[in-house]
């Protein structure tokens, strides 16, 4: 009686790495994973790097995201690939951060047609997924307004602006070297919001909300990069992912719906309808209107 035996998807990957010798059984299960024969090849980068800039623009990603891609991207695939093997080293002596990337270039290469569908397959299943650690901490109140008293000038605005909007580094950036006062709408006595209709990847970013007096900060900023921003911020010892995160359950907690929360920090989905957007757009002026005081007593301590 013949019996089947499906290697597991792990161990396969395993045993090309290392060049194991398998039973002919094994092999051929090998074989049914991997695919026989030759595989297309993977360009060096420095050929594809402009079209594959504008490819990657084109799908709205942050300047940041794009700018790592091709630098990590230039740096580790200076020579074609033509071999498991060398996809296999490649991933030993790169950092673990260059493997979304280098799955992004092979996507890319599939896209255009210059991998075929079963060889991008293949480089893939040899990528493994980078380990990412989950960050579950959120600052309390009190670690707010501690943090906030460790900054002084454009440090202590960033703060404050993180703190009481929730908006992205990214996305704080480039409103503050594109910010345009006119653009302002008043929501109530202490509140007011900056559109934006910004897409990023699958999100839509529609507003920045804030209390008056923070917004009008902005326009005082100098033209500055988000590493900056996110240094000044740190010297508090709460980065800006934390203080995006404490926005989040400081709304949640005072009983803003999850939809709103997601809205006012730019996480709904960006094919929302028109309909739809108004009446996501009327229930944040709404809420963050009540927040806005409680918010400026809590970071700008007044």
């Amino acid at each position: 009686m013949k019996i089947e035996v499906n290697i597991p998807e792990e161990l396969a990957i395993k045993a090309d790495q290392y060049g194991l010798n398998l039973p002919k059984w094994m092999s051929n299960q090998l074989s049914k994973f991997f695919g026989d024969g030759t595989i297309d090849v993977i360009p060096a980068f420095q050929k594809e790097e402009e079209q594959f800039t504008v490819w990657l623009s084109n799908q709205q990603l942050g300047d940041k995201y794009i700018s790592d891609t091709v630098s990590y991207l230039s740096k580790f695939i200076r020579n074609e690939i033509d071999n498991r093997n060398d996809v296999l080293k490649l991933i030993r002596e790169a950092p673990d951060y260059f493997r979304p990337f280098m799955k992004k270039y092979i996507m890319y290469l599939e896209t255009v047609g210059k991998l075929n569908k079963e060889s991008s397959d293949i480089y893939r299943k040899l990528i493994p997924n980078r380990k990412v650690q989950v960050d579950s901490y959120i600052p309390t109140t009190e670690e707010i307004k501690k943090a906030v008293n460790k900054l002084s000038g454009n440090g202590r605005m960033f703060f404050m602006i993180l703190a009481m909007s929730g908006i992205r580094l990214s996305e704080l950036t480039k409103i503050i070297n594109e910010f345009d006062p006119s653009l302002i709408v008043q929501i109530g006595k202490y509140a007011c919001r900056y559109p934006l209709n910004w897409k990023r990847g699958k999100k839509g970013s529609y507003s920045m909300f804030l209390p008056i007096d923070v917004m009008n900060w902005i326009e005082k900023i100098e033209d500055i990069s988000a590493s900056e921003i996110g240094m000044s911020v740190s010297a508090s010892g709460i980065n800006a992912k934390s203080l995006r995160k404490f926005f989040y359950n400081f709304m949640i907690s005072k009983g803003v719906p999850e939809s709103v929360a997601d809205f006012v920090e730019g996480r709904s989905p960006q094919s929302v309808g028109s309909m739809h957007y108004l009446a996501s757009l009327k229930q944040a002026e709404e809420y963050y209107r009540k927040l806005a005081w409680e918010l400026n007593r809590i970071v700008i301590q007044e």
